[in-house]
């Protein structure tokens, strides 16, 4: 959908009714550590590119006025500007869900969003012991406790998304660096995702400083990328192509 500058939208799970655009997201309002909303609130979403501020807010909807424009083509990340918040990353639902399970194939993998600490690990591993967990870190940790993480999984991928929840922005690439020679140096396989030639799912062309970031990426020596939100709805195999060919 076309979102406008300045113009006013709901953001709701779509279940609601109304005469101005709605814009669908995942049932936030109802997440145990999201803060409250007031009016001034700026939600960002798609990793910054639209940014929506908070008018009226209410029992199961928000009223916004877009601050840029944007195409929104799938459900994207969602993070608020001016109040940063932290996410388990095991609920009891899906720990419940976890141990429910039964007959899994040797080569599923189970990635473990919000992952802090080598725990949020072993709890999966205690309900599923022969799953592969992938701790998926999306805030800055300290080299310690990336370095206990490392010991219960071979690959780790980086959210880059959501780090801006717990962190400034000029601290994102000295983290991901940081994260890199880790990994390097315990023989650990990184996963990039977020943020990786989102303009070839927009407008069928990677920025220039999406070219950047990827070649920056493989220069590094990272080897493994996630495709995801546009560019796997609508463009997987140009971005595929285009991954392919600049690494020929």
């Amino acid at each position: 959908m076309d979102v406008n500058a300045g113009e006013e939208y709901w953001l709701t799970n779509g279940e609601q009714k109304s005469s101005v655009p709605i814009i669908p997201t995942l049932d936030f309002f109802n997440h145990e550590n999201f803060p409250n909303l007031e009016p001034g609130d700026i939600i960002s979403i798609a990793d910054d590119e639209l940014n929506l501020l908070v008018k009226e807010v209410w029992a199961n909807a928000i009223v916004c006025e877009a601050l840029s424009a944007f195409f929104l083509t799938s459900n994207r990340s969602l993070v608020l500007k001016n109040k940063p918040f932290s996410i388990k990353a095991n609920s009891e639902v899906e720990l419940q869900f976890m141990g429910n399970l039964k007959d899994i194939p040797d080569n599923v993998k189970f990635v473990v969003s919000f992952t802090r600490n080598a725990n949020d690990l072993l709890q999966l591993k205690a309900l599923q012991p022969q799953v592969e967990p992938i701790p998926k870190i999306e805030s800055i940790l300290s080299d310690t406790d990336l370095i206990e993480i490392m010991q219960h999984c071979n690959s780790l991928m980086l959210g880059r998304g959501d780090l801006p929840l717990n962190c400034k922005s000029s601290e994102l690439f000295s983290f991901q660096q940081r994260l890199i020679n880790l990994c390097k140096q315990h023989n650990k396989q990184l996963i990039i995702g977020t943020g990786l030639l989102n303009g070839i799912g927009d407008k069928q062309s990677p920025t220039i400083a999406e070219v950047m970031d990827y070649g920056y990426l493989r220069r590094q020596g990272v080897e493994a990328f996630l495709i995801a939100g546009s560019n796997a709805l609508y463009q997987p195999v140009m971005t595929l192509e285009f991954m392919r060919e600049f690494d020929a």
